[in-house]
């Protein structure tokens, strides 16, 4: 008798779930044509989040590797190789890069998104991934905001220049946390309308 009904049915292919971290880059790039992030299509500004889709490609790699019969290792194994993979492989990028806080991003990226999926949170793992490459996002933009606007404002009256560093900041941190927020909304929905499609639905509650 078979035994296809013990297997769950819709589940995706397991090396679909290496699309999460391309589509989320692929949508920071669309969306900069009309908000204009400040993100160039250049090797120097595509280096980080190549960065980054790697460690999420990393970060499911265990799991898929398993579903697909390659590796059979336990779980404690596993997760002690991820570990110490995960810390070289982000000292490498925080060398290559020039970027210790994108080494930790890598670092997250890998490490805590194996955790999330060898332990079936996938779409929390999905929020990671849109998240980590939102805040890469915000820094660029408010970089970008930052270059482009000036820190003195002439005051009608007197005609005298003014520093307005205050109001400067607050426009920095407003277009950081503006662009963040839309990375992690754009997580949770992707978190919802891709599960069973790139990724398997998470079966915790």
């Amino acid at each position: 008798m078979s035994m296809d009904h013990d297997k769950p049915t819709g589940t995706p292919n397991a090396m679909l779930g290496w699309l999460i971290a391309p589509l989320a880059i692929l949508m920071a790039f669309l969306a900069d044509y009309g908000l204009d992030f400040g993100l160039v299509l250049e090797m120097n500004e595509m280096k980080p989040f190549a960065a980054i889709a790697i460690a999420a490609v990393l970060g499911m790699a265990p799991r898929v590797l398993k579903e697909m019969e390659i590796i059979n290792t336990s779980a404690a194994v596993t997760s002690l190789a991820t570990l110490v993979v995960s810390l070289v492989l982000s000292e490498g990028a925080s060398i290559y890069l020039d970027s210790n806080f994108l080494g930790l991003i890598f670092f997250i990226v890998m490490f805590e998104g194996y955790l999330l999926d060898s332990k079936g949170r996938h779409e929390w793992n999905t929020v990671l991934i849109f998240t980590m490459i939102g805040i890469w996002t915000s820094m660029v933009s408010a970089a970008n905001f930052g270059d482009n606007q000036t820190k003195f404002y002439t005051l009608a009256a007197d005609g005298n220049e003014y520093l307005r560093n205050s109001a400067w900041q607050e426009a920095l941190g407003f277009v950081f946390f503006n662009t963040l927020a839309v990375f992690i909304i754009l997580g949770l929905l992707a978190a919802v309308l891709l599960r069973r499609v790139l990724t398997p639905a998470t079966d915790k509650k």
